[in-house]
């Protein structure tokens, strides 16, 4: 077949077409984080599968508001994972996290709180609260609420995710300060120079995420224990326990606890991390030293010079 009216083209080189420029993928959060996404994403049925496709370990809160139920979990295929609460009049509550720290998604937040030893930045408007962005462990937590929630809301929703235990189990003993940082995601404090008479006995990490480490002494046993934000948010032994004298060394003020005379436990917060040290005998029942020698501990945990 001819065609008239063409210029016959020999050899010659066309430029290349220019690309569509490939648009920006929409993501439906509706969609996105339904039981069974596209097949080419893997579908998680259970938080434990949701934890190996993230690389992370993560338990579902048991109810972050009144009549929210978790309705399904998400996976986006990469490292990001998402519980999706709703309740029976359509409100939703979705929760995103992945491990590492990336400082953009932290852009956008207009306002702050410190909810249960962390600092938290949220999403006003109207003294309504869509959403919500904070660190721990060395990853990365959001959540988007739809509607939107009063203040009292939105710290619930957040407290129930920050104080739910990563794991129901301790990891097994390590025998280094790096293993037990590469477990809870934080650098570690360990005490130095304590007094001769105590012994390393072993160290772990309770819930996978507070760094504990226990010395012995012929009668004592003495638990030093670390976590970011509140110490032992689940704690209640020291609800039976009445307060001691406060203790202040360095720029730090610790609250005690005694059993009959003197000290037991020490407890005390420092730069957004929980502190805590407990002397039981053999048995864990505790057992009350001099508030010098619990100040030469404190001392010691926190690498304060002895005066």
């Amino acid at each position: 077949m001819m065609f008239t009216g063409c210029t016959e083209i020999d050899m010659a080189e066309l430029p290349e077409p220019t690309p569509e420029p490939t648009p920006e993928p929409e993501i439906d959060l509706d969609m996105y984080y339904e039981p069974t996404p596209s097949v080419e994403i893997k579908a998680p049925k259970t938080i434990e599968e949701l934890n190996e496709l993230i690389d992370m370990n993560i338990a579902a809160p048991s109810s972050p508001a009144p009549g929210m139920e978790l309705r399904s979990l998400g996976y986006d295929g990469k490292n990001e994972g998402a519980l999706r609460y709703q309740d029976k009049n359509g409100s939703v509550l979705l929760y995103t996290f992945h491990t590492g720290i990336d400082e953009s998604e932290a852009q956008g937040y207009s306002s702050s709180a410190h909810i249960s030893g962390f600092d938290v930045l949220l999403s006003e408007k109207d003294s309504l609260y869509s959403g919500a962005y904070w660190v721990k462990g060395g990853c990365t937590y959001k959540i988007f609420a739809e509607p939107s929630l009063t203040q009292e809301d939105i710290t619930n929703a957040v407290k129930a995710m920050i104080l739910v235990a990563k794991t129901s189990e301790d990891s097994p003993d390590v025998l280094s300060e790096g293993t037990l940082e590469q477990i809870v995601g934080f650098k570690i404090s360990s005490p130095k120079n304590l007094p001769d008479e105590y012994v390393f006995a072993r160290m772990y990490a309770m819930n996978n995420e507070t760094a504990i480490t226990i010395y012995e002494s012929e009668k004592l046993r003495v638990t030093f224990a670390q976590c970011e934000g509140d110490i032992y948010p689940d704690r209640t032994v020291t609800q039976d326990l009445p307060n001691g004298d406060a203790i202040t060394t360095g720029d730090i003020t610790v609250e005690t606890y005694c059993a009959e005379n003197g000290c037991c436990i020490a407890e005390w917060q420092k730069d957004g991390f929980g502190y805590s040290i407990t002397v039981t005998d053999k048995k864990n029942n505790p057992i009350d030293i001099k508030e010098k020698k619990m100040l030469e501990l404190i001392n010691c945990f926190m690498n304060i010079e002895q005066t």
